[in-house]
């Protein structure tokens, strides 16, 4: 954990900026929900991924205790 007023990026960026398919993409689920930005599409995306991180972990883990 972090200093409580150190505010931390909630995101991560593309790994490559200028990916047309991605971009294509992103405008897609902009338009389609209604976002303002692509960093609240960035930011669903980075909460999706920590949450199946999470989720193999944990599946890993329980696997590994059933043993």
């Amino acid at each position: 954990m972090g200093h409580p007023r150190k505010a931390r990026k909630q995101y991560d960026t593309p790994s490559h900026p200028w990916n047309a398919a991605r971009i294509k993409e992103e405008n897609k689920l902009v338009v389609k929900y209604g976002l303002r930005t692509k960093k609240e599409v960035w930011k669903a995306e980075t909460t999706i991924k920590r949450y199946r991180r999470d989720a193999r972990f944990l599946w890993v883990w329980k696997q590994n205790m059933l043993k």
